[in-house]
């Protein structure tokens, strides 16, 4: 699976890269090493945890690569939330290589609802937002969420303090703060992390 999931990668970068050159620079960025640096502390702390999860939801994960392939030993299916539509078509190129188990879908979780087809895959019990400082607070999308599958799904939420950039919009100090503006009381992982490029992330996992 590791040499399929390398071949396309390789592969799926340059058809991208052809199908759509006007984001050839974005997809550059996606790879750089402290993206992968984040979605991988994500595949650690899940993997102590242990816990194999039916659905899955992923909050504007934008491509994908990292992040999907951190996810795929810990759930059954999962859908990428995007609302650019360039991202949702490049995220399901990468994810070949699993799309029994990957789909993407161009909705805003904040003003509608979730795929019928994601839903159709089973109960979601993980919700994954890796890119909360570029959105309003986690509560209000969660509230939208759990009116519609009935349930409160684990969360696993990454931010940061980084406020240099314009759509940093919703920046926090540490990850207390973090879990306190997503309403997460029950927490089973809570941290920081410094990435290579000197960036803080700060992690919750809870509910």
């Amino acid at each position: 699976m590791e040499a399929e999931r390398l071949a396309c990668w390789f592969n799926s970068l340059t058809l991208c890269k052809e199908r759509y050159p006007f984001v050839a620079d974005r997809i550059d960025v996606s790879l750089i090493l402290p993206h992968a640096e984040g979605k991988l502390w994500i595949k650690e702390q899940l993997d102590e945890l242990g816990i194999i999860f039916e659905n899955t939801a992923i909050v504007g994960g934008w491509f994908c690569q990292y992040l999907a392939y951190a996810l795929s030993n810990h759930t059954e299916y999962m859908c990428n939330y995007e609302i650019d539509p360039y991202a949702v078509e490049i995220s399901k190129t990468f994810n070949r290589y699993q799309s029994d188990k990957f789909t993407s879908s161009e909705k805003d979780l904040n003003i509608q609802d979730m795929c019928s087809q994601h839903l159709s895959h089973g109960n979601i019990e993980l919700l994954v937002n890796t890119s909360c400082e570029h959105m309003f607070p986690m509560r209000h999308m969660r509230k939208r969420v759990e009116e519609q599958i009935e349930d409160v799904p684990m969360y696993v939420l990454q931010s940061t303090d980084e406020d240099k950039y314009d759509d940093h919009i919703n920046c926090v100090r540490d990850p207390e703060e973090l879990a306190d503006q997503s309403s997460i009381s029950h927490i089973y992982y809570s941290g920081t992390k410094t990435l290579s490029n000197g960036m803080k992330r700060f992690m919750v996992i809870g509910k």
